[in-house]
């Protein structure tokens, strides 16, 4: 017999990822392939829609995954979006060109989707009831309370880390005035979530510059052990931003490789969400929107 097998394509903001699942007979969906693209599509938005290059670019990115897709029999596809279309003007465009250009249709997640999901893969992967989760994303940002394991808020910011770096990064490294005018933007935008306010309560941050920060983290420790649950203290993220703040592009580059522009915008969205919601700790996790889609999927079989 067969063995079912799902793929799904997330098509987020900075990279476009593919995942092959397969279903085993307890209703479980191992991850068999996996591949992903950094397109950093944010960064092809002008006067805010995304320019004729970007598409050209998504499109060959989405076919290059179906000869990947169709090499491994897939049954099931689902094909999802973020910020970077989601926030397009010119989405409509966008989904009828992939939609005659490629054999996949795209769902638009809502930012209360998106939090979901994300919700969904922190709860599922990592023992926790309370928490203020993060999902640091190229284009967006979702902020979600929780309290034993359901969602009570959330709200989608419209910024990201490409989209910062984009607005404020002057080279690397950042100067002191562009990391000012960086700070200063992020503590105004996270002033007007006045419901996790000194909260006290753990965060919780997916995404890829979240690994990142983790990573980094248990090299200069010194340590092993799975990212997944990871916790890295208030005073650490002091302190790795100002290791940080004072490398020179080529430290950064080593470390950091395509994504060390980047850096600098993630620490200070992470510490200036520490800072303001008065948490002490933020928890490191590995999973993301489409593991999140996996176990809604496990839990309507």
């Amino acid at each position: 017999m067969t063995s079912k097998k799902l793929a799904i394509i997330d098509i987020g903001s900075k990279t476009v990822r593919l995942s092959i699942y397969e279903e085993k007979d307890s209703g479980h969906m191992d991850e068999i392939k996996r591949d992903k693209v950094s397109l950093r599509l944010s960064q092809h938005v002008v006067n805010g829609s995304l320019t004729k290059y970007g598409v050209e670019q998504l499109i060959f990115v989405l076919n290059d995954f179906e000869k990947i897709i169709h090499d491994h029999e897939v049954e099931e596809i689902e094909c999802i979006a973020t910020a970077a279309i989601r926030n397009a003007n010119n989405q409509k465009e966008i989904l009828l060109a992939v939609d005659e250009h490629t054999p996949f249709t795209i769902r638009l997640l809502s930012g209360e989707e998106e939090a979901e999901y994300g919700l969904l893969a922190i709860t599922q992967s990592i023992k926790i009831t309370d928490g203020v989760a993060i999902d640091l994303g190229g284009g967006s940002t979702e902020v979600t309370l929780f309290r034993n394991r359901k969602l009570i808020k959330t709200v989608s910011i419209p910024f990201g880390v490409v989209t910062l770096a984009k607005s404020f990064s002057d080279g690397l490294p950042i100067s002191d005035e562009a990391l000012y005018q960086l700070t200063t933007y992020v503590k105004q935008e996270l002033s007007s979530i006045v419901w996790i306010k000194d909260v006290g309560l753990p965060i919780i941050g997916i995404g890829g510059s979240v690994r990142l920060i983790g990573n980094y983290s248990l090299a200069t420790k010194q340590i092993k052990c799975d990212l997944n649950g990871y916790s890295i203290s208030e005073s650490e993220m002091n302190h790795i931003v100002k290791l940080m703040t004072d490398m020179s592009s080529e430290e950064l580059i080593k470390w950091a490789k395509d994504n060390a522009d980047l850096t600098m915008p993630a620490l200070t969205v992470l510490s200036e969400l520490l800072k303001w919601t008065d948490s002490e700790k933020l928890i490191c996790c590995t999973k993301g929107i489409k593991d999140g889609l996996i176990y809604s999927k496990m839990q309507a079989n």
